[in-house]
């Protein structure tokens, strides 16, 4: 969602093809919202400056005269790329959409109108937001070692301790999980009974890329353990939710789905997941189907954390605060995001454009 006068940014990315150069492609389709093609005169001024993945598509060539819902369609096939044609639809608006106040302490900028400071979700402080009440309240990200029994403690150092995410109990011993960064992670075996830990591989291994095995979320259902795990270093911004149980003496796993930047929170629902990648948040459901909900804007940095409250709102803890992403229209894209930051005095105002930052 943007405002008139604003130019949408928009990259491809087809697996790791152009990662770490700047590309800029012209080969697709822009549609009005009365579905006639957009063709402009071109305006060099209006040149994309960077971009992640195989390119960028440049909008020089492109002018938004009006308020409306936009398609953006590109076909790889023109790029010389393999996969299906991509509709993503864009609305700009005329006006900015109401929101509601931000919390106490709290202030809030409308993200169609402009991008924060970048100060503020660059650097500093991450937050994640929950709800009490369907009221939101905002507090530092905090990621704690969960706790180990004493028996199990005694087996591992303390440095491989501080990694470990969630522990799982059974008759025969306990199923470990760890998050080790872009050092790596996964799943450890431990038999109540002493003797080495077992490492349980979940999904099959992929020859040309790292398969993602840290360990952000896991929930246990019956005699089942649904994990969500992913990586997020340099070029690398991939993960999955996955499914794993025990056979006899040995662990089976199942990946139920795959996303291309890193999967760090979610929603436990009753036919699957509402899950927050670094940028979306997908509904995936446990036969596999993944539903995008809503990309995230590019002020996403080290998102934590996803709540959602009863009218649909949603929040994504990251660095620097909050996102909400309000629904208000009744068609994709659905909502309007705005960017709550803390009110404090060594804050800077994220409203300020950056040219003009101190």
């Amino acid at each position: 969602m943007l405002t008139i006068g604003q130019l949408p940014d928009v990259s491809v990315r087809a697996g790791t093809t152009g990662l770490g150069r700047y590309n800029k492609s012209s080969a697709f389709t822009l549609l009005n919202p009365d579905g006639s093609i957009n063709v402009a005169s071109c305006n060099d001024a209006k040149a994309p400056g960077s971009s992640t993945g195989f390119g960028a598509l440049s909008f020089e060539c492109h002018d938004f005269p009006s308020a409306g819902r936009y398609i953006i369609r590109f076909n790889p096939a023109e790029s010389g790329l393999t996969g299906t044609v991509v509709d993503v639809p864009l609305r700009l608006i005329s006006d900015l959409p109401p929101t509601r106040p931000a919390p106490d302490g709290w202030r809030s900028l409308p993200l169609a109108g402009r991008l924060p400071l970048s100060r503020c979700y660059s650097y500093g402080e991450s937050y994640q937001g929950t709800l009490v009440d369907d009221r939101l309240i905002i507090k530092p990200a905090q990621r704690a070692a969960a706790p180990l029994p004493r028996a199990l403690a005694a087996r591992m150092s303390p440095d491989h301790a501080g990694y470990v995410t969630h522990v799982f109990e059974e008759k025969s011993g306990w199923l470990v999980m760890f998050d080790h960064g872009e050092f790596g992670g996964g799943v450890e075996w431990y038999e109540r009974q002493g003797g080495e830990p077992r490492s349980v591989h979940i999904g099959p291994a992929k020859e040309d890329e790292i398969d993602p095995q840290n360990v952000n979320q896991a929930i246990a259902d019956g005699s089942a353990v649904y994990v969500l795990q992913g990586i997020a270093h340099m070029g690398i911004n991939q993960g999955q939710v996955a499914k794993i149980w025990r056979e006899h003496d040995h662990f089976t796993s199942h990946v139920i789905a795959r996303y291309d930047s890193e999967p760090v929170a979610w929603i436990p629902l009753s036919d699957g997941f509402l899950v927050t990648t670094w940028e979306a948040i997908w509904h995936t459901k446990f036969d596999g189907t993944t539903t995008l909900i809503s990309r995230l804007p590019s002020v996403i940095w080290y998102p934590s954390s996803l709540a959602r409250a009863s009218d649909g709102t949603l929040y994504v803890g990251t660095r620097g605060g909050v996102l909400r992403l309000t629904p208000t229209w009744p068609d994709d894209p659905r909502y309007a995001v705005d960017y709550l930051w803390p009110r404090r005095p060594d804050q800077p105002d994220c409203s300020v454009a950056e040219d003009s930052a101190p």
